[in-house]
């Protein structure tokens, strides 16, 4: 019969719970101790688990523009929270690093060959333009938040047409429908997403865009805010409601709005996207579609590690759901 880990404690002058930590090759035991029951426990026919090494995980987060490096949201710390959780979970160390149009190809081919067992790929304002770097990998990857539906990778994404017929269906019903769209000019890549979805579901819904109340901003900061202020300003005829691409879009027209003397949501209805932080911030606070960010760069661990461990995995494209938040920044259209 096998000697019991009490029995062991007992002869080591230790506690069972030190034992235990040996065993389990788990911290709180020092050296000394710790070889001397390890040597006990194996003379016994007991074998000491050993840590799996952990996986390593390049992160890229890919950034077009200025526009990233203004974001006040939050919106790239929830990614990397869901991503931390995951590599907790999943026993992976995390490598963060920044691209953009330039040096990504490299970026991409030094993660494959530095040693890494797979790449996450922050795809938020990825440009569908710029595809060949996503043709053939030497280590797995995935890409967050852009589901890059022209080619076979993995990918995990909102479900933007849920949340914007949610949305639309919401205005229709209170009353709007000269419903205008705001977002960042270009083709970034879930923002470009996004508008074409609007224009779909409009049309489903059968109602019409009126073009000249879809804007497209630069992407940056203080010439957005100059657009839309020289917008609210020209503009004779304002929609009753507008989509924004992101919230802090949103928060940005709603500020406008206010500074020429137009009442959010007694004019005009305003709604954002991603419900972040900025949605209990502003005055009143602002509808948004929720989409869960950090779930996101969670899955996004799982499914890698998944890849890792199995490479005839079939790849996915997985949708996580999203739903419309109402507050105090929509009612009942004015008109």
């Amino acid at each position: 019969m096998k000697v019991t880990v009490r029995r062991i404690a007992e002869e080591n002058n230790v506690s069972p719970a030190t034992v235990s930590l040996v065993l389990n090759n788990k911290p709180g035991v020092r050296d000394e101790t710790r070889k001397r029951i390890s040597d006990a426990l194996t003379r016994n026919g007991y074998t000491i688990r050993q840590e799996k090494s952990k996986r390593r995980i390049q992160y890229i987060c890919y950034q077009s523009s200025a526009w990233f490096a203004e974001r006040p949201d939050g919106f790239y710390t929830y990614v990397l929270e869901g991503l931390d959780r995951g590599c907790k979970e999943y026993n992976a160390s995390l490598r963060v690093a920044y691209a953009n149009r330039s040096n990504l190809q490299n970026m991409i081919n030094l993660a494959a060959t530095d040693g890494n067992d797979g790449i996450i790929f922050l795809g938020t304002e990825y440009s569908h333009a710029a595809l060949p770097e996503f043709k053939e990998f030497l280590i797995p990857i995935v890409v967050v938040d852009n589901p890059i539906f022209e080619s076979r990778i993995n990918s995990i994404y909102p479900d933007d047409y849920v949340g914007i017929d949610e949305t639309i269906k919401y205005l229709k019903e209170n009353g709007h429908s000269d419903i205008g769209f705001i977002t960042i000019e270009g083709t970034f890549g879930e923002l470009y997403n996004r508008e074409q979805i609007f224009r779909r579901v409009m049309a489903n819904n059968g109602l019409q865009v009126n073009e000249d109340h879809v804007l497209h901003l630069e992407p940056v900061m203080s010439s957005a805010r100059n657009q839309i202020q020289e917008y609210i300003r020209t503009e004779t005829h304002l929609p009753t409601a507008f989509l924004a691409v992101n919230d802090i879009i949103a928060a940005t027209v709603m500020a406008s709005l206010a500074g020429n003397g137009i009442k959010v949501p007694e004019d005009i209805s305003i709604i954002g996207y991603d419900d972040s932080s900025l949605c209990e911030l502003t005055a009143p606070n602002l509808s948004s579609i929720r989409s869960d960010v950090a779930a996101m760069g969670e899955y996004a661990v799982r499914r890698l590690v998944q890849l890792i461990e199995n490479g005839n995995e079939p790849y996915m494209k997985v949708m996580l759901a999203t739903r419309l938040v109402t507050r105090g920044s929509t009612g009942p259209a004015c008109r």
